[in-house]
């Protein structure tokens, strides 16, 4: 339960550990939703961005769990189970409750939040009809397929909604480096050589849990002659498109003046 009262982050480090450990067929993991009747009644509820970045990390401990998107996500968020797919669930958690006991009983619906499903068809309003239930189920799983189908992948995010990532700093302070170790990919030409990257290198991708992101690699603040104050011109450009800047820095040299001035830009 992501956002439980009094939780930490090391709590969740050590269920991880013993999930890990333990290798389960199943893992259920979904918000705090705090019920107004209990003692937490005040407590803040679990955040839809932290559970998505939880499921991500058990899909990449557990590859072959079946990680369900619960109900809960559906009530912090309208689509809060579609993107629990997005994110590593494979397991469809409907909603089987009846209309009357939808409406009599006391529910975990926080403030303002939107129901996870609405109620399905039954032979009765007071009687438990299984064909009832098997046709919700049916409707609840149509409707999540339907609407994974019609939302856009990560490769149809236009550029311009994407969040950019751009990493800044002097001729071989090793930004190549941290592009490639970022992206787990050779992006970046890598070399002892000063000034090997000579236009910015743009990656479309996503970076966890940020997202649909660009990484930009640019070249060295610091370059010379006429050729030189072009890229450099090309890197100033890309700072201007950048949500994010990153400074690198060669730990052995220090802040040099080029990296100051990138700061003050930033």
């Amino acid at each position: 339960m992501v956002g439980a009262p009094y939780q930490t982050p090391g709590d969740l480090a050590r269920d991880f550990v013993f999930l890990q450990e333990f290798r389960p067929d199943m893992v259920g993991i979904g918000p705090f939703i705090p019920h107004h009747d209990t003692p937490f009644k005040d407590m803040p509820a679990g955040t839809l961005k932290d559970t998505l970045y939880y499921l991500s990390i058990l899909r990449l401990l557990l590859p072959d769990v079946l990680l369900p998107a619960t109900t809960a996500l559906g009530t912090i968020h309208p689509l809060g189970r579609e993107m629990g797919f997005d994110h590593g669930a494979n397991v469809i958690m409907p909603n089987s409750t009846s209309c009357t006991t939808e409406r009599s009983a006391s529910t975990m619906t926080p403030r303002n939040a939107t129901p996870a499903s609405t109620c399905g068809s039954r032979s009765s309003d007071t009687g438990r009809s299984w064909t009832g239930a098997t046709g919700n189920i049916h409707k609840e799983v149509t409707a999540v397929a339907d609407t994974l189908r019609n939302t856009n992948t990560l490769n149809d995010v236009p550029s311009g909604e994407r969040v950019h990532i751009g990493f800044f700093g002097i001729r071989n302070a090793g930004k190549s480096s941290v592009v490639n170790a970022v992206t787990n990919q050779e992006l970046a030409l890598v070399s002892e050589v000063r000034g090997t990257t000579t236009d910015p290198v743009l990656k479309a991708m996503e970076l966890l849990p940020i997202g649909p992101v660009v990484i930009i690699d640019t070249p060295g603040i610091d370059d010379e002659g006429e050729l030189g104050a072009m890229r450099v011109e090309r890197t100033r450009q890309a700072l201007r498109q950048t949500d994010v800047a990153v400074l690198v820095a060669d730990s052995t040299v220090g802040l040099q003046e080029a990296d100051r001035e990138l700061l003050d830009l930033f």
